[in-house]
């Protein structure tokens, strides 16, 4: 791994510029941001500050928790854009309500987003906003005998 950041000059910066006293929990939501755009030379530098991070405080159940959700990012196949208008709808106004900051914030660290009779929930991240989005940007899943069902989402 550190050869290919070496190799990869913008990768080489963004991890140069990452400060050490980074929160694992914002490491682990900018690599899922730099997943969900695309930006593969962010995805290594992040990743690769993460292992660092992970070899001098293995101790630490944050930093363990943080490293388990970037191999977990690491897996997960970008979304595709392919659902019905109206859920792309939802999803752009999520993002328009992040951005206005129109949302409630729960005691457990999550927010809420009322979007008509619609309540939508997830953690207090970009990263995990963009998700949200994105699952709905990218629709609800064919239905029909052996395909998860008539109403759940895909896990």
């Amino acid at each position: 791994m550190i050869n290919q950041l070496m190799q990869n000059e913008k990768a080489r910066d963004i991890y140069l510029t990452i400060p050490s006293t980074m929160d694992p929990a914002a490491i682990a939501d900018n690599y899922l941001q730099a997943k969900l755009s695309g930006d593969n030379a962010t995805m290594l530098a992040y990743e690769a500050h993460m292992r660092d991070l992970a070899r001098v405080q293995f101790q630490s159940t944050a930093v363990l928790r943080a490293l388990a959700d970037i191999e977990r990012y690491k897996v997960m196949r970008k979304p595709g854009k392919g659902g019905a208008r109206m859920l792309q709808d939802i999803a752009g106004e999520i993002e328009r309500a992040y951005t206005a900051g129109e949302f409630q914030c729960l005691a457990d660290g999550r927010i809420k987003f009322k979007i008509g009779r619609l309540a939508v929930t997830c953690k207090d991240l970009p990263g995990a906003v963009a998700l949200v989005a994105a699952k709905y940007r990218r629709g609800l899943p064919r239905t029909g005998p052996g395909r998860y069902g008539s109403n759940n989402w895909p896990k």
